[in-house]
């Protein structure tokens, strides 16, 4: 290959014009960099998450689409730190694109006789009604704190009703904590 630094403009001005050859000069350059700092930046515990291949695959389209076009590199060491830099960033975006790891769980079938009880029934049709009738009655009397916790109650995760409330997700985690507590107030009084 031989690319020397002082080469290096003339390669990625060839590039620009379009030129596939050395399109794929560039990728020869630097692609064994690139696949490596994917593999580093996503961890042994995120790669069965993720395919590593479509992660390279998007620092280059970035690259080609949006970096080369604009920014020019004195060397063929500062091209592929550059590149180094995008891969973690693309690692860094994929994660971010995940839901919570709570949802990560695939739910798994079971009967309904196996299926837990939820609201605390514990198999008494009568306590399950009272507490069904506790229910409405919060909802009634506090209809947002009950609309949050209706929320959680249907499996939304704390980040979606963070989403929904258009607030942080730390303040979601406030207010089903003080939602929850109410609750359990109101149930001790009925």
């Amino acid at each position: 290959m031989g690319t020397e630094d002082n080469e290096i403009e003339a390669l990625l001005q060839r590039a620009r014009n379009g030129c596939p050859d050395a399109a794929r000069q560039i990728v020869e350059l630097c692609s064994k960099y690139v696949r490596s700092a994917v593999r580093y930046y996503l961890g042994t515990r995120n790669r069965s998450l993720f395919d590593s291949d479509d992660l390279y695959q998007d620092v280059w389209t970035i690259f080609f689409k949006g970096v080369l076009p604009t920014t020019s590199f004195d060397s063929v060491q500062h091209l592929r730190c550059y590149l180094q830099g995008m891969a973690r960033k693309a690692v860094d975006h994929a994660r971010r694109r995940l839901p919570p790891s709570d949802t990560h769980t695939v739910p798994q079938e079971q009967s309904l006789e196996e299926a837990p009880v939820r609201d605390g029934a514990q198999g008494d049709p009568a306590q399950a009604i009272l507490v069904e009738d506790e229910w409405k009655a919060f909802l009634c009397r506090e209809p947002r704190l009950g609309f949050i916790l209706q929320m959680r109650r249907d499996g939304l995760t704390t980040q979606e009703i963070a989403c929904i409330l258009d607030a942080s997700v730390r303040t979601t985690q406030r207010l089903i904590g003080g939602a929850r507590w109410m609750f359990d107030r109101f149930h001790r009084r009925t």
